[in-house]
């Protein structure tokens, strides 16, 4: 996925911008003693491309991509998890430069206010330590946090990145453009993204592709491959009606049975919490 893919805000256009230029110039700001550039914290619901952007980033730039989930540190074996926080920032300086993404930032909140094992706090100070002292300029590693939850941030946590990037749900244009992109290898009769997009108040980029996806599925168990506008609008119909039963309470109690099976994508995230809670609490 290139950035041209993805359809972005004029403040995420504007922050990607600057850390382009600050990577192309990082002998000059090493030069006049600017180092504390290169850590970006993204912010905002489940879907709405956090993951796609940082991957994107790093495809146009031709940097190596690590990403960590920061709740898979803390391994079962509770000794190694600080030793685990670690050789992620070996890593990533023995792949500099490259670009760093660690995902779920906010587990470093969650863990810092509650009686959590001792191991695991003391893994999460490691972590700060680790960001504290690793540098775009000097190590050539591109750091960027991000989270679905920043209420649970803290100032340690906040303060350790130079910049905040918003990431919101998309507005009416956005969900067009999305749709537009999406769409460009499909064959759609009277396609009107406008309308689609009417239609999609309060939906994430991701889950516009799950109600395209479910729209071609359809299709083809007609053994269509050209679609109408009627099938999208259909597959919006359906995928609203889905999610309301996922916001039942009878769902609940059997939350765990449903996201068993582990690692979800970004796309399987928004899929499976319909944007409200993210599916990795528990």
């Amino acid at each position: 996925m290139t950035l041209n893919d993805l359809v972005l805000t004029g403040d995420q256009e504007g922050e990607i911008q600057k850390i382009v230029k600050a990577i192309e110039h990082r002998d000059y700001l090493a030069r006049i003693g600017l180092r504390e550039i290169g850590k970006l914290l993204f912010v905002g619901p489940p879907g709405t491309g956090k993951t796609s952007v940082a991957r994107a980033l790093a495809h146009d730039l031709d940097l190596p991509f690590v990403e960590v989930k920061l709740s898979m540190i803390t391994s079962q074996y509770l000794g190694e998890t600080a030793k685990n926080v670690e050789k992620v920032f070996e890593v990533a300086k023995r792949l500099s430069p490259c670009i760093l993404f660690m995902d779920e930032f906010d587990f470093v909140a969650k863990t810092r206010s509650s009686d959590e094992h001792a191991a695991i706090k003391r893994a999460v100070n490691t972590l700060l330590k680790s960001i504290d002292e690793i540098s775009l300029i000097q190590d050539e590693v591109l750091l960027i946090g991000a989270t679905n939850h920043p209420d649970q941030l803290d100032a340690a946590a906040w303060r350790r990145f130079d910049e905040i990037v918003n990431f919101p749900k998309p507005d009416r244009d956005m969900r067009a453009d999305i749709l537009r992109i999406v769409t460009r290898e499909m064959d759609i009769l009277d396609f009107e993204p406008t309308k689609l997009a009417d239609m999609t108040e309060g939906l994430t980029g991701s889950d516009l592709r799950l109600v395209l996806r479910e729209a071609v599925l359809e299709a083809l168990t007609e053994e269509r491959t050209t679609l109408t506008q009627q099938d999208l609008e259909d597959a919006i119909v359906d995928f609203e009606e889905r999610d309301n039963l996922k916001n039942m309470d009878m769902i609940d109690g059997d939350h765990d049975a449903l996201v068993a099976g582990g690692d979800f994508s970004d796309e399987a995230d928004a899929a499976s919490d319909g944007g409200h809670s993210h599916g990795h609490d528990h």
